[in-house]
């Protein structure tokens, strides 16, 4: 049915993973230059640590959790890809690779403590589901916004300027794969579930058994 979609979302995904991969590789090896990019995002981030560290109630720190996840991965990914061709969530999949390497790198400096374990017990037991959930949402939002400007263009030229296309491209095709879309987005959503559980009932524990500087 979707045959071109299905042998280009691979290099989509390969692209989302070199994004995440090199954001983070930069930010842990120059946390220094990123410092003033990141400071309102990680400013966020304190907001809710303070949040839900306030709640003394494991259900309701998960829920803020998943409720901010939730929000990240359909809004900033998918909803922004529509509206931007697919760039911003790009860009924003570099940017969360970049938060994590340079919260690594500056919780390791500052704590005294191998960036490996920062790395292990404070991100990598929720981040199992999390990222690949922020993955899949980006792609979705990358392969929208490609729909969108590929439908726009077809009705600018069948409409507008009245020239017949080469391919039978219809312009309903970014209907369905929004809807295809709908369809999916269960998935990665039942993965920030399992994350945000993760994050608010086992990660706090690993941080105080393995990593108690940072958790002080």
């Amino acid at each position: 049915m979707n045959t071109s979609w299905e042998n280009r979302q691979w290099w989509v995904w390969g692209l989302c993973c070199l994004l995440l991969v090199g954001g983070y590789t930069v930010g842990v090896t120059w946390p220094q230059r990123f410092a003033s990019l990141l400071s309102p995002g990680l400013d966020q981030l304190r907001k809710l640590a303070v949040q839900t560290g306030i709640f003394h109630s494991v259900l309701r720190t998960i829920a803020v959790i998943f409720v901010h996840n939730l929000f990240a991965a359909i809004v900033v990914m998918v909803v922004s890809g529509i509206v931007t061709a697919g760039i911003y969530p790009a860009w924003a999949m570099w940017m969360n690779g970049l938060t994590m390497g340079y919260v690594v790198a500056t919780e390791s400096h500052q704590l005294g403590v191998p960036a490996w374990r920062i790395f292990v017990y404070g991100m990598l037991p929720h981040g199992l589901f999390e990222l690949p959930a922020f993955l899949w949402c980006g792609v979705l939002g990358i392969h929208l916004g490609y729909v969108a400007v590929k439908s726009l263009w077809y009705t600018l030229k069948t409409g507008v300027f009245h020239v017949e296309p080469r391919h039978q491209t219809s312009a309903d095709a970014f209907l369905r794969e929004f809807r295809r879309t709908l369809k999916l987005l269960p998935y990665p959503i039942g993965l920030l579930l399992v994350a945000a559980t993760i994050e608010g009932s086992i990660t706090p524990h690993l941080i105080v058994s393995h990593i108690p500087q940072l958790h002080g």
